[in-house]
């Protein structure tokens, strides 16, 4: 399970990190997007884990209609 989890937040940060662009620290004109770009991550992160619970349920809804 621990093995799943990590692969799983390792999926997450990729896909925010491309959603974010990959800069936590981005300065424009002397002030920070950070907040945004956090913001952005957080969003990603959210739609991730929705996708995956959908995946896991849709699996788990497959394996009991298979043991039937």
């Amino acid at each position: 399970m621990d093995a799943a989890y990590g692969a799983r937040h390792h999926v997450l940060e990729l896909m925010a990190k491309e959603q974010t662009g990959g800069d936590d620290r981005k300065w424009t004109g002397g002030r920070s997007e950070q907040s945004d770009v956090k913001r952005r991550r957080n969003r990603a992160l959210s739609i991730g884990n929705r996708v995956l619970e959908e995946v896991a349920q849709a699996t788990r809804s497959c394996e009991v209609k298979a043991k039937c």
